[in-house]
């Protein structure tokens, strides 16, 4: 039987933490991860990152690493508990980022090495998303180039049908980066973390390739303050400049539940609400009066929301001529994530209308207050006389469920996407009782 959590994960990310970004190539289905973890050492610039978290996904300092297998740069095979024994800097990259001695990646590594090797302190690389024959032919090309060890998952990214998103999920959580988000939402790549002779987390560092003074350089701030977690006994030369107070290490206390909400019954109103832009100018629902809105409630830490995204640029450009908008209501989120996902990411979905809920994490976020919501992405279809026509929870990569949506609010879709809507909400009944 299929189990209950993982149809849940497929349907809908719980509306919680504050996780990492997507990665590109990793088609979606994993849950956000742990709540970011407090800054250290963040330098006065705010839009500079911290130099380090006591924490690696939704593993805490101290907490010991999965084992997992993974493959040699000559085909043998070997498990990441292997590498216990001495402190570790571990750099998760994808192929292409060891294909150049002179990229910023290889610098870095070659960097680490000789900086850290001399205290004790192993450093490696482990290959991701590219499967164990595609790593080797990378290996066998430019392997002796790599200045320290490289391994890699034997598994590659999911070659199914991509539209079988429980597959997806399915594989995805056998990778070793699955395995190391323990089912949650992983990394975007290139990253870092380091952890101690006894494979426990250490935490996490930054490996920036675009900070103007090299990634090698930029880390050693955060990654000298790991290592001196680890009992590492680093010269005055290699000490960083600013070392983590003790109570940088605490673990928080996980957040208080929130009570259960009811979402909004199809057929209501909607209520009507303000959100801002990045520009800071006032949204309105009921500025769309006497349009079909699809309302997106969505998050940039929430993997399904992230990938749903091209998805609705398409409904966007497919139904604008029948009086279609997409609000896309950025919810349970902090002012900087909606930020800097509009500076780096909006830009690809020029027809979707991206504004943010003031409110950010607060109890009283319109999507939890005035909507019900529990999980995203929960998306409500608008009709135009500004009654909710129908609402569908949760995405999944080749769904048209929210086509099937807009047709109870009066747009005209074709009779062949109704049917594959039709088919994609049987497969998710059959999974749901199959869950049970």
């Amino acid at each position: 039987m299929i189990h209950s959590t993982l149809f849940a994960l497929l349907l809908a990310s719980a509306a919680l933490g504050q996780g990492a970004r997507p990665l590109p190539p990793k088609p979606i289905g994993l849950t956000p991860a742990a709540p970011a973890a407090p800054a250290v050492n963040a330098p006065s610039n705010q839009k500079s990152r911290p130099s380090f978290s006591p924490s690696f996904l939704s593993h805490w300092h101290g907490d010991t690493l999965p084992d997992a297998p993974l493959v040699t740069m000559t085909g043998g095979e070997t498990t990441f508990a292997a590498f216990a024994g001495k402190p570790t800097l571990i750099a998760l990259v994808t192929p292409n980022l060891l294909t150049s001695t002179d990229a910023p990646a290889m610098v870095a590594l070659r960097e680490w090495k000789k900086r850290y090797a001399p205290y004790g302190v192993d450093v490696i690389a482990i290959a991701n998303w590219a499967g164990k024959d595609k790593f080797l032919e990378v290996a066998k090309q430019h392997g002796t180039t790599w200045p320290v060890a490289v391994y890699a998952d034997p598994l590659g990214s999911f070659e199914g049908d991509a539209n079988d998103s429980y597959a997806v999920l399915q594989h995805n959580a056998q990778t070793f980066l699955g395995r190391m988000a323990k089912g949650g939402m992983t990394p975007a790549l290139p990253a870092c973390l380091a952890m101690d002779a006894q494979r426990k987390v250490l935490g996490s560092f930054w490996f920036d390739l675009r900070q103007k003074d090299g990634g090698a350089v930029t880390a050693h701030e955060g990654i000298a303050n790991l290592l001196l977690k680890a009992g590492v006994q680093l010269s005055e030369a290699d000490r960083p400049k600013e070392v983590a107070a003790p109570e940088a290490w605490l673990k928080p206390k996980p957040k208080a539940a929130e009570a259960a909400v009811t979402a909004l019954e199809t057929g209501k109103p909607a209520p009507d609400f303000s959100l801002q832009t990045l520009a800071g100018k006032t949204v309105k629902l009921s500025d769309y009066k006497g349009k079909v809105v699809v309302l997106d409630f969505w998050a940039t830490w929430c993997g399904p929301c992230r990938a749903a995204l091209p998805h609705h640029e398409q409904l966007a450009l497919a139904y604008k001529d029948q009086d279609v908008v997409v609000l896309a209501a950025c919810t349970n989120d902090a002012a900087e994530a909606f930020e800097t996902f509009m500076e780096e990411d909006a830009f690809k979905y020029p027809s979707l209308l991206f504004a943010n809920d003031l409110a950010g994490r607060s109890e009283t976020r319109i999507s939890r207050a005035l909507y019900g919501v529990s999980g995203i992405p929960h998306t409500f279809i608008v009709g135009k006389d500004g009654k909710i026509a129908a609402q569908v929870v949760g995405y999944a990569t080749g769904e048209v469920l929210i086509e099937a949506a807009l047709a109870k609010a009066g747009v005209k879709v074709s009779p062949e996407t109704l049917t594959r809507a039709a088919e994609d909400q049987a497969k998710r009944d059959k999974r749901a009782q199959s869950a049970k």
